[in-house]
């Protein structure tokens, strides 16, 4: 999987997740785009992902805090390069 070695090319990629265009980013959208980088247990990562930053609990990903916490959760789990322990 392509790794996103800064905050603005991870905050890129999530814009390019936003398929429908509202400035959110739903559970099937971040699935998806797991899914077509090649990550395993995608729909289980997802979940958890959307559980874990969405900290207004409306199911999306949407505002900067929760955008930060996506991207630490991503640190740990997936894309993101600063973490320097193996996933």
């Amino acid at each position: 999987m392509t790794e996103l070695s800064t905050e603005e090319q991870f905050k890129q990629w999530l814009k390019s997740l936003d398929k429908n265009g509202d400035g959110r980013i739903s559970k099937q959208e971040l699935r998806e785009a797991l899914r077509s980088t090649g990550q395993r247990f995608a729909r289980w990562k997802a979940w958890r992902a959307i559980k874990n930053a969405d900290l207004n609990r409306n199911n999306f990903i949407d505002g900067n805090s929760e955008i930060e916490q996506l991207m630490s959760i991503a640190a740990k789990w997936w894309i993101v390069a600063g973490n320097d322990d193996k996933r």
